[in-house]
């Protein structure tokens, strides 16, 4: 008989200061309502009051794709091939769909939020029946990752776009593809549809922006046998500013958002027919004189009519935009950026396109990766320090409770009495914060390299750093008089330090 041996192990419990992670689109919703994806999590902020409304979990798979049609519910796609939707005020999901082999990569909605299309990198594109919780068909016919879809509204159609280079028009009623548009060689990324859907926009890794029209020919009774559901035809290309590939495309209005694979959003007005009636006078005025070219040739080219108007900078480099109106302000359109940097950020753009930015979500999480965890004495807080900010946590609530500027911290130790933190930077410095107060007492430039580690004296009043620059130096805590008016506080004081052949990386 073989004797087991039980044993502890540590599970994973929760996981707190995320904000928004990169590996999913983002959603605005009306009333400053974020839905962002955060790992496996998805969480509804509240932008306005920086306060977290729900928490939607289930099971241990990574959320990879969101999407939402009447802003009550939210599909969401993971990792694992599976897609949930929730409500959005509930803790868990009311319909479960498992249809796909590998990670969904896109979701939308219909007009009528009744179907729901899914894309995956398993080059499957699945309609669902949201109503009935179940799968309509399958379309396969792609041959690789999907990338994007779109429902149109005046024909039962459904355009899909993939890393194979293709767009592919399918019939819903006849579940077949009855139209393939190439773009070359380059993977299409993502694809929208302006001027009342009369117009196909497709992005992908080039400089430009090609554009289809889209003539969707009436009813199916008076289309004439063997003639397609929707005519296309390439009218041309716009030309970007960006060298980067486009991640995404949205269209609010008459305005055409293009997000790059960087920090640059260019927006693209699409002109009224009034103005492209101007505009085409004016052409044809300019070539009146011209023998060759007969006034009833001269048209608009694409470029003429979909004009490149600016382009949004931000501080980051973006991972999803997600744009809505303005009821207030006629013309009026926010955008909510998700950067990969665990922060949020919204932007006001005005009927003119000037932007501003609004409301963010930065401060209940850490901009980079976190290089220091210190427990307080009695286990309750837990300090986290990365480069530039050191945030002192609830273990209880999960809650930030005080964040500090500091330097580039590699290591921390808790002071006697858990009210101030000292940190090592990778500049060599040694920085005393406050954590009550949430201020940088000192800061010593103590070292010629990056200190790795801080070792507190068994007996808590000192401690000693080691650095890159071979040395390890001893610290003794002291009482500071304040100023006339201002309390003591505590400070450090360097004793003495120890030369080392080689590069200090821990002390203890």
């Amino acid at each position: 008989m073989v004797l087991t041996h039980q044993y502890l192990r540590y599970a994973h419990h929760s996981a707190w200061g995320v904000i928004a992670s990169p590996t999913s689109n983002i959603l605005l919703l009306k009333n400053n309502v974020i839905v962002c994806p955060a790992l496996e999590k998805v969480i509804v902020w509240d932008a306005r009051k920086n306060v977290k409304l729900n928490e939607m979990s289930e099971g241990n798979s990574t959320v990879t794709s969101l999407a939402t049609h009447d802003e009550k519910t939210v599909g969401v796609g993971y990792e694992d091939g599976t897609v949930r939707i929730f409500g959005i005020n509930s803790k868990l999901s009311s319909v479960v769909l498992s249809g796909h082999s590998s990670s969904v990569t896109v979701l939308k909605y219909d007009n009528s939020g009744t179907r729901l299309c899914s894309g995956s990198l398993d080059t499957n594109v699945i309609v669902w029946d949201v109503v009935s919780q179940s799968g309509l068909f399958r379309l396969k016919g792609h041959k690789g990752p999907i990338n994007d879809c779109i429902f149109l509204q005046n024909s039962n159609v459904l355009i899909t776009s993939s890393k194979d280079t293709y767009i592919k028009l399918w019939c819903l009623d006849s579940q077949h593809c009855f139209e393939t548009l190439t773009n070359g060689r380059d993977e299409v990324w993502s694809i929208s549809v302006c001027s009342e859907e009369t117009r196909l926009i497709a992005g992908s890794n080039t400089a430009e922006l090609r554009v289809w029209s889209l003539d969707q020919g009436g009813e199916l009774g008076k289309r004439k046998s063997g003639e397609k559901i929707v005519q296309c035809e390439l009218l041309g290309a716009l030309v970007r500013k960006s060298k980067e590939r486009v991640s995404c495309l949205s269209v609010v209005g008459d305005v055409v958002f293009c997000q790059n694979n960087d920090a640059t959003i260019e927006l693209f007005k699409v002109r009224t027919v009034e103005e492209q009636e101007k505009q085409l006078k004016r052409k044809r005025k300019k070539l009146k004189n011209n023998a060759t070219v007969s006034q009833d040739e001269v048209s608009l080219d694409v470029d003429e009519e979909i004009v490149y108007t600016k382009t949004i900078k931000c501080s980051n480099k973006l991972r999803s935009i997600s744009c809505r109106p303005i009821k207030k302000a006629k013309g009026g359109i926010k955008v909510c950026c998700l950067f990969n940097n665990n922060k949020v950020q919204n932007y006001s753009l005005t009927r003119e396109l000037e932007h501003s930015p609004t409301t963010s979500l930065d401060l209940l999480g850490h901009r980079s990766d976190v290089r220091a965890v210190r427990f307080t004495s009695d286990s309750s807080r837990v300090l986290t320090v990365s480069d530039g900010l050191a945030k002192l946590w609830s273990c209880k609530t999960q809650h930030c409770i005080t964040t500090v500027e500091c330097g580039n911290g590699m290591c921390a130790v808790m002071a006697p009495g858990d009210q101030y933190a000292v940190v090592g930077t990778k500049k060599g410095e040694v920085q005393l914060l406050d954590l009550v107060s949430g201020v940088m007492v000192s800061s010593v430039v103590s070292h010629g390299g990056c200190i790795w580690d801080i070792g507190m004296r068994y007996d808590t009043r000192g401690f000693a750093t080691g650095s890159a620059d071979k040395l390890v130096k001893f610290w003794e805590f002291e009482l500071v008089e304040g100023s006339v008016g201002e309390k003591s506080r505590i400070g450090v004081r360097h004793v003495k330090s120890l030369q080392m052949t080689e590069d200090v990386l821990s002390v203890c």
